[in-house]
């Protein structure tokens, strides 16, 4: 099947993807964290006339902490001041929620590891009872700590920009047997009620929430921890904005992680369909290549594709817990 070929099949998973797509990149918290616009999330009222030097002003942690993780003892949290718009001395201050997780380590290395969430609108602190879960903020094995933080907009940082319009369409669209083209018309209203809603009710300045402004966040972070140096951990997104801070304050990383990369010189929201065609060619080929994958999985991409067709006139229904509440 020629790559063009595979393009209009996609087409098909299209609401399917598009909705998955949301959650993945859209979605700042999971349940059991809490909403970012819970009470607790409340940032200090001294914070509000801070200064605009970026600095680190002490918290509450606002999510929930699961055992083993005691505030105070294994786990800071602060709100990092900085400015909306660097380039104008009036502008609004912005808290950027940050959680420092201590190594259990007498002697911590001095470089502790900053972890950059994906998305791009991830956030990490509101997400931090499954990586604590998950295994993925170890406090017991790591020889230094590790630094989360809810990049601008996102989270627990404030303000929060959860665009509760498109949450609204894409859990109706779950219900809904539309097309790919009236999903996406969809989609893109709810996105613009959200831009006019951000821009004319909260006076949210867009065009300061960028890959750039976020990578002058972590600088300001470093700075405010008063470390010489940190390493740095990215997923997806994060990878992008991992490459940002390298090539704009080189001197403050020791070593990168970059996991699932993001290249600076693409556009990946512009580029996601010939991504995932590129994934389900290399796929179908290497494994009607390899003989053990061929004999396990014989005729792999026309049952694949088999599939598809039988869902797109019978759905398969799914109970799922609602990621909203």
């Amino acid at each position: 099947m020629s790559h063009s070929s595979l393009l209009k099949k996609l087409a098909l998973l299209g609401v399917v993807l598009l909705a998955f797509g949301g959650l993945v990149s859209c979605t700042p918290f999971s349940p059991a964290a809490g909403s970012p616009s819970s009470a607790t999330a409340t940032p200090p009222a001294s914070a509000a006339s801070a200064a605009s030097a970026p600095r680190l002003i002490p918290s509450t942690c606002p999510m929930t902490l699961p055992d083993p993780y005691v505030q105070g003892k294994n786990i800071e949290c602060s709100y990092l001041v900085v400015k909306e718009d660097r380039t104008d001395p009036n502008s609004r201050d912005l808290l950027i929620a940050v959680a420092r997780v201590k190594s259990s380590d007498p002697h911590p290395a001095s470089d502790p590891l900053i972890m950059l969430q994906g998305g791009p609108g991830g956030a990490l602190l509101s997400q931090f009872d499954f990586f604590a879960s998950a295994g993925s903020i170890n406090k017991e094995s790591g020889k230094r700590d590790i630094i989360l933080m809810d990049q601008r907009g996102t989270g627990y940082s404030s303000p929060p920009m959860k665009c509760d319009e498109y949450f609204a369409v894409q859990a109706a669209q779950v219900e809904e047997r539309i097309s790919t083209a009236d999903a996406l018309k969809q989609q893109d209203d709810a996105y613009k009620a959200c831009r006019t809603r951000l821009s004319n009710q909260l006076h949210i300045n867009l065009n300061a929430y960028t890959t750039f402004t976020n990578a002058n966040d972590i600088h300001d972070l470093i700075s405010a921890l008063k470390v010489p140096q940190v390493d740095i951990y990215g997923v997806s997104y994060g990878t992008r904005l991992a490459l940002e801070v390298m090539r704009s304050f080189p001197q403050q990383v020791r070593s990168v992680i970059l996991d699932s990369t993001v290249p600076a010189q693409t556009n990946a929201n512009q580029d996601v369909g010939n991504s995932i065609a590129r994934v389900y060619r290399t796929l179908f080929d290497d494994c009607a290549a390899e003989p053990g994958c061929a004999k396990a999985h014989p005729q792999l991409e026309q049952r694949f594709w088999s599939f598809v067709g039988k869902t797109q006139k019978e759905p398969v229904i799914m109970r799922v817990q609602d990621s909203t509440t």
